[in-house]
């Protein structure tokens, strides 16, 4: 899981809509799109936001009866694979850094 204070963010050619608790991501650059779970659709509103990692896991630990652990796991993994499929990217210049943590 990245340090408390790194920030995610959706990439510009990102497209996110919502309805109810549910969202689709739109990558116009790639013509690809994802369907969101409302859990996934909450980290995208957050990341879209500009909501901290540690942010985000206060805002789900609220919402969801999930142990800390757990959640901090699939955090990590959930944002680990939108970075690999390009829909999002650090905020901060420390990623260097950040991947050899």
């Amino acid at each position: 899981m990245p340090r408390d204070r790194t920030c995610y963010r959706l990439k510009k050619q990102i497209r996110l809509s919502v309805d109810d608790e549910t969202g689709v991501i739109l990558d116009v650059e790639k013509g690809k799109y994802y369907s969101l779970s409302p859990v996934a659709t909450t980290i995208c509103l957050s990341l879209k936001n500009g909501t901290s990692v540690s942010q985000l896991l206060e805002v789900l630990a609220r919402r969801y009866a999930v142990a800390r652990s757990q959640l901090v796991r699939d955090i990590g993994d959930f944002l680990v694979r939108l970075k690999t499929v390009g829909i999002c990217e650090l905020t901060s210049d420390d990623e260097k850094s950040m991947d050899t943590d």
